[in-house]
């Protein structure tokens, strides 16, 4: 029934820690949604597939939408919102042509979209703080998020971001294993380290000036960078093929790019986390830059 993608694959098993973490977390709920975005992802590609392109099997890079986007969403979001979610990003992606949209990373961040816009409310109050399997809380942990309480004025413990004791997406929190993640992915080459390493230099170093220069609800740079969803997003987020064009965007200019954007939504939008706007923006932006630049090239044969 799937088409074996290898490269995916590697995604997927540096994936495996972080998704465990989140289950040991959040527990049945994160388990929950995990196991009905999947199915609901799988069932829209087969149909789709079938009825449209008479093909009866569907790409492992479907799973790797699905786990993506479950990892990015608030662990306490109701269930039904999490699978509206995937079934729009998956139905509307196919419906559109292009490679643009058949890319699994802008898929997911798509499917991420769309809930973020219509159920603001429910993703901003869903992030919870995390707890032994959802039951057991853990004291000393703030059930505000760390952006929301740098926003307020209030440092978070820099050790409770690195280990993951802090109130975010299922996913994000996990900086150890995404760390550990990182030199899986770039030593087997599944990852661009090029494109985190110049995106997280550009943040820091935005960001820096930024705070250093005492702009209102800039963040300091290094717990800005253990904070939110910049971390996994710029991991798992920024695999795009579009991103290693050789021709229009270097892999360290479209990483500048996401980084500076990051740092500004957060600073000067009422959005405390911009990781995934950031990507989807530089993604869209480098398509019609090679759109534009193609016609230039035929108009001039």
């Amino acid at each position: 029934m799937f088409q074996k993608q290898p490269a995916i694959r590697k995604l997927l098993y540096s994936l495996l820690p972080i998704f465990i973490y989140a289950f040991f977390f959040y527990g049945l709920r994160f388990l929950a949604n995990s196991i009905i975005c999947v199915t609901a992802a799988i069932a829209c590609e087969y149909v789709f597939k079938k009825q449209i392109k008479k093909e009866y099997s569907v790409s492992e890079s479907i799973i790797l939408v699905s786990i993506i986007y479950i990892l990015s969403l608030p662990p306490a979001l109701p269930v039904w919102i999490a699978a509206i979610g995937i079934i729009f990003g998956i139905v509307f992606c196919n419906i559109m042509p292009g490679r643009f949209f058949k890319n699994p990373i802008n898929q997911s961040i798509i499917s991420w979209l769309s809930i973020y816009i219509v159920f603001y409310n429910k993703m901003t109050t869903s992030l919870i703080a995390p707890s032994f399997f959802g039951i057991k809380e853990i004291d000393g942990i703030s059930s505000a998020t760390p952006l929301a309480m740098m926003r307020d004025g209030i440092l978070p413990d820099i050790s409770q971001l690195f280990y993951g004791l802090r109130a975010g997406a299922a996913g994000e929190g996990a900086v150890i294993l995404i760390i550990f993640a990182a030199i899986y992915l770039f030593y087997t080459k599944a990852a661009n380290w090029k494109v985190a390493a110049s995106a997280i230099a550009s943040f820091v170093l935005f960001t820096g000036f930024l705070f250093y220069a005492d702009f209102i609800n800039a963040f300091p740079p290094v717990l800005g960078v253990l904070s939110g969803s910049i971390l996994f997003g710029l991991l798992f987020m920024t695999k795009d093929p579009l991103a290693e064009h050789k021709t229009f965007f270097y892999p360290w200019i479209y990483g500048i790019f996401i980084g500076i954007i990051i740092a500004l939504i957060r600073t000067f939008s009422p959005f405390t986390e911009g990781t995934n706007f950031a990507i989807l923006f530089v993604n869209i932006i480098i398509l019609l830059t090679e759109k534009k630049a193609v016609k230039i090239k035929s108009k001039n044969k």
